[in-house]
């Protein structure tokens, strides 16, 4: 065989092998999409946060929208929950319902109980929440019957509930807070306001002033938390604490680092650290305390009284 030929037999080699070797490339690439193009993510379950409801109010003579968020057990209990109702709830439903979320079950110990958050979406902010030189001059007050005798009752019929009420509001709502906790003292225990347009507005000082009278009451057993950047009590807060009894719970906590807007989102985590302080104790600060189950069952007994329902000890909390 001469070089020639076998030169040419060489490159007809290399030829057929470079073509049978692109080819099977190809095979592969397209074998490789084809797979990838089968394969199908499958829905385990469906999340589900929240549920839209619709009330037709006869005190506000309009529908209004309310959304309310669940536990995440609550469809596979028979507990009943307390009650978080928030203002603005468009915007603080969610990121209250998440908190809740966060604080009950991402710790090795809860650090609040379960709760059912309804947030009530605005209609006509004003006239519900007025501004301080509002009030007296728009609606807050049949806003305020809307909620105790249309919106509650419908919510404690439609959903187990226990007898906590807590109000939650940031800037106007936080001074409708105040102004539900003085007109009818009756319908909401615990109170969280978020930067209220308080201290320092003249127009609001009567209203500060029926605030401490309420807490006057003897044995009053209620709480407030107020978180303050722009706004709030400021210099007034002292003489609120002096007013109080021992049974009621208040506590004042300054966000430095947000401005009136932004602080909402902080300003709801550490309300309700600071409303539930004595929901969980701190085993980690307390190594040298022994815990047993008498003091538990003690403890829980105190918090029950306090929160006016039978408060379980959290199971978390035995199993640690």
């Amino acid at each position: 065989m001469g070089k020639n030929q076998f030169g040419e037999e060489i490159r007809l080699f290399m030829k057929e092998f470079l073509i049978v070797t692109i080819f099977t490339f190809l095979i592969s690439v397209f074998v490789c999409l084809n797979v990838q193009a089968q394969i199908e993510l499958k829905t385990k379950t469906q999340i589900t946060i929240g549920e839209t409801l619709l009330i037709q109010s006869k005190s506000l003579n309009e529908e209004r929208e309310i959304r309310v968020f669940l536990p995440r057990n609550y469809a596979n209990s028979n507990k009943k929950y307390p009650v978080i109702y928030t203002l603005d709830g468009e915007g603080t439903g969610s990121v209250t319902a998440n908190t809740a979320e966060f604080m009950t079950s991402y710790s090795a110990i809860p650090q609040m109980p379960e709760v059912i958050v309804v947030a009530v979406v605005n209609a006509n902010r004003n006239r519900d929440m007025p501004i301080p030189e509002g009030y007296g001059k728009a609606g807050e007050g049949k806003f305020l019957n809307f909620l105790a005798d249309e919106l509650i009752p419908a919510i404690e019929k439609k959903y187990r509930t226990e007898p906590l009420r807590i109000l939650l509001g940031h800037s106007q709502g936080g001074l409708f807070a105040h102004y539900a906790m003085t007109a009818r003292p009756e319908v909401f225990q615990w109170f969280l306001s978020i930067d209220a347009p308080l201290g320092g507005f003249a127009a609001v000082k009567p209203l500060l002033e029926k605030v401490k009278t309420i807490v006057k009451t003897p044995n009053y057993q209620g709480r407030l938390v107020s978180i303050e950047n722009l706004y709030g009590w400021r210099n007034e807060w002292q003489s609120l604490k002096d007013s109080a009894p021992k049974s009621f719970y208040a506590e004042q906590f300054v966000i430095k680092d947000e401005t009136h807007e932004t602080m909402a989102y902080k300003g709801i985590y550490e309300g309700l650290k600071r409303l539930f302080h004595d929901y969980a104790p701190n085993i980690i600060k307390d190594t040298k305390v022994i815990q047993t189950l008498p003091m538990f069952e003690e403890r829980y007994k105190t918090i029950s009284a306090a929160y006016g329902y039978p408060v379980e000890i959290p199971q978390q909390l035995l199993l640690n």
